[in-house]
Formats: C-alpha cells, structure tokens, sequence
C-alpha cells in the first residue's frame, strides 16, 4: 500500500518509549500493528504527516511502501504497519503534487484540509508559508494528478 512517512532530519522517529531510524530502501519492521500504540506509522494523505512533523525545520518526507499487518483508527489517514519501506524522499513540490492528487482522487473525502504554522490548504487556495528548500525535480505524480482530472 503506498503510504507517506515523515521523519525528523536524521531519518528517526519515536517508536514506542525510544527512537527508530529508517533507511532508504531497506524495510523496517515491527512485531504488531495498533495506531497510536505499536507498529510503523504513516499516512495515506501526505499532508496528514504534517500534523506529527511539520514542513521545515529539517524533517524528511518520504514516499513509502507500507505491507505486513496493517491498522486503521481514524484518526486522519494514519495507519500502523508491521513492515514499512521508504522509497523516495520528497521535495516541497512533490509533497504538493501528491497532495493535490489525493484531493483530485478523493473529492467528497472530509479531512483533507490542513492549516498549521508553515500549511495551509482549503477548498479554493493552498499556501506554503516557508521558503522551498528543495529545488523541483522530476515529479510522476505531476503526471498522475494530469490522468486523474482528464479521467474526470
């Protein structure tokens, strides 16, 4: 399932009462699955990991592959997973574009809306209130969000 994971600067997170580092390729796994309790968290709206790490202040944001034993709890798209593979890092744009085809794929979904110190994104605007840091590189979701609205 794809899924997206934020990351402190260092690729760490906290897990459970310490901190776990993920690496690029290589799957992270954990004996259970509970959201909020046990197991490798990610959500499936990109925006949402903004909610736990916040654009800036050096957090990564990945693009991920979640398998294994999989937990919902609805509590905005996070999930909880027992195996967790970070595929591609994301730059600002990306992060936008995936965004953007979420809202495309899901029109009618409540939740997708955000508004945070460096975010906000609404029915009719989104703005980014941090300079990009990340220069624009080649972005297939671009060409999915593209698909998706001429499929419309």
């Amino acid at each position: 399932m794809k899924v997206f994971k934020a990351t402190r600067s260092d690729m760490t997170c906290t897990m459970g009462n310490g901190t776990f580092r993920y690496q690029l390729g290589i799957p992270a796994v954990a004996d259970g699955s509970k959201c909020g309790m046990t197991g490798l968290h990610a959500c499936e709206y990109v925006l949402d990991c903004t909610g736990y790490y916040g654009l800036g202040g050096g957090n990564r944001f990945f693009l991920a592959e979640a398998a294994g034993d999989i937990a919902e709890d609805g509590v905005d798209t996070r999930i909880a997973c027992t195996e967790l593979t970070m595929i591609q890092e994301l730059a600002n744009r990306e992060i936008a574009a995936h965004a953007v085809l979420y809202m495309v794929q899901h029109p009618k979904r409540d939740g997708w809306k955000a508004n945070g110190a460096s975010l906000e994104v609404a029915a009719d605007r989104a703005e980014q209130r941090i300079m990009p840091s990340i220069p624009m590189l080649n972005m297939p979701a671009c060409r999915q969000i593209r698909a998706a609205m001429a499929a419309k």
